[in-house]
């Protein structure tokens, strides 16, 4: 009698559990939009006033919030805003996981009740598609942007970016995190300032990486995640301290600019194309940082550098260069800090050139284009001049597996002889994804002092421009 009684008890436990469950999972998010609900911006004010900001999601609990440790090491407040919500409450750092770089945070007020997250795992190498949300660059509104993780032979690591432990520690800092060791993700598409923390969905809104970081290799950017399922779970209890100084991986990237500048362009109803939802998505090129050409070319390939020391550009150790990004492909193009960029909805070019219009730089950046992309920019090129073979510069092919970079140049010659213009092309293919660069000058002869340095520049911009490395 008592062991009945005992399992109608345990009976009636279970069912409650049960039910308990089942409704934590009916209330779970379906879809990276529904989840982008607990997506949050942190803040993280420091001694003298400084300000740097980050992305964080609810987990676990309502009033438990994930975000990287290098946003918050050494604040000395904290704020986390909802924009699901419009509100903005304070919080403080109750663990920190030094090898993952990854922290998490107690509201002080448990009022937002916003959906905790749920994780799924991922493998390194997978091809499926995924949305990053959160505050690049310090942006006012959330977005949502395409990712893709870059296929690694074995399982990647921070050792797998970096050329040694010193290599890491000059670059990130004696800190003690993120560890030499940890494991990652190799992201294939941009990170940006301020997506340090930022969830990365899968299809039905599960957290499956965490933003983390990124290096640049001249303006192209080398970035990684956090595997969520990995680290997550070992997070609350966590017993490393928590950092009292401010990080050095904040300052990895130069400082975004403050209203970073958007070109559209709009691929029009031919081309016009969608994201991963079918929806048609707005693709952009954005002005997200400037740096010394000092600064990029210490990162630079060394051909990249030898290209600087053959154009014999005047003091450019003053230069100051524009990074525009395309979050949608990954896509980095350079040009010259205070070139306007302007799309053409005709040609469907994105372009720069001279005030007097003899020097013009022209981009082209289509995702999943593939050859048909790199075939229709270079006919729209070979279509503006009566080009012929440079007799002093060959095609040089560069292929890899999925990547592959075509450059050329072409000229036109006047009745003696002489070059009358010139066309330098680069043609990038990134599995699907192409980026066309281009620099034309005409009357050649005619070129002022100025418009031969901004020549030389835009020549070396299109050198740089690139994917983000796999």
């Amino acid at each position: 009698m008592r062991a009945a009684k005992i399992r109608k008890i345990i009976g009636r436990f279970m069912a409650l559990a049960l039910g308990i469950w089942a409704t934590n999972v009916a209330s779970q998010p379906t879809s990276p939009q529904e989840s982008a609900k607990s997506v949050v911006k942190i803040t993280s004010r420091f001694a003298g006033g400084k300000l740097e900001s980050g992305t964080g999601f609810v987990w676990s609990q309502p009033d438990y919030v994930v975000t990287a440790l290098h946003v918050v090491a050494g604040a000395a407040s904290i704020t986390v805003y909802s924009e699901a919500l419009k509100k903005e409450r304070g919080a403080s750092v109750v663990a920190a996981h030094h090898e993952s770089d990854l922290a998490l945070l107690k509201l002080e007020s448990n009022d937002l009740a916003l959906t905790p997250l749920k994780v799924a795992s991922v493998s390194p190498n997978s091809k499926e598609e995924y949305l990053i949300w959160g505050y690049p660059n310090d942006v006012n509104t959330m977005q949502g942007n395409d990712i893709k993780f870059a296929p690694s032979l074995a399982p990647p690591t921070m050792g797998s970016i970096f050329k040694s432990e010193a290599h890491f520690e000059s670059v990130v800092g004696k800190q003690g995190y993120p560890k030499y060791q940890a494991k990652i993700l190799r992201v294939g598409s941009t990170i940006q300032p301020g997506h340090s923390g930022a969830p990365i969905f899968d299809k039905s809104g599960a957290v499956v990486g965490i933003g983390d970081g990124g290096l640049r290799q001249g303006i192209a950017l080398i970035n990684w995640a956090i595997p969520a399922q990995v680290y997550l779970a070992s997070l609350p209890a966590s017993k490393d301290p928590k950092p009292t100084e401010p990080s050095k991986q904040a300052n990895l990237y130069s400082t975004p600019v403050e209203k970073p500048v958007e070109v559209k362009m709009d691929a029009g109803e031919e081309g016009a194309e969608q994201n991963q939802n079918g929806s048609e998505e707005e693709h952009s090129l954005v002005l997200s940082w400037s740096a010394p050409l000092s600064e990029i070319l210490a990162t630079a390939e060394a051909d990249e550098v030898n290209s600087v020391k053959e154009l014999e550009l005047p003091d450019w150790s003053k230069i100051i260069i524009d990074v525009y990004e395309d979050y949608q492909t990954g896509a980095t193009v350079a040009v010259p800090q205070g070139t306007t960029l302007f799309f053409d909805p005709e040609d469907r070019m994105v372009e720069a050139e001279s005030e007097e219009g003899r020097v013009r730089m022209i981009v082209y950046v289509a995702a999943g284009g593939g050859a048909e992309a790199r075939d229709y920019f270079d006919d729209y090129l070979t279509s503006l001049k009566e080009w012929q073979l440079d007799p002093e510069e060959k095609d040089d092919l560069y292929e890899e597996e999925n990547y592959s970079e075509l450059t050329k140049t072409r000229v036109t010659f006047d009745e003696e002889g002489e070059t009358q213009s010139d066309i330098f092309i680069s043609l990038i293919l990134d599995e699907s994804d192409f980026l066309g660069t281009a620099v034309m000058v005409e009357d050649m002869q005619a070129l002022s002092s100025e418009d031969l340095n901004l020549y030389k520049l835009m020549l070396l911009c299109v050198q740089l421009a690139d994917f983000a490395i796999d």
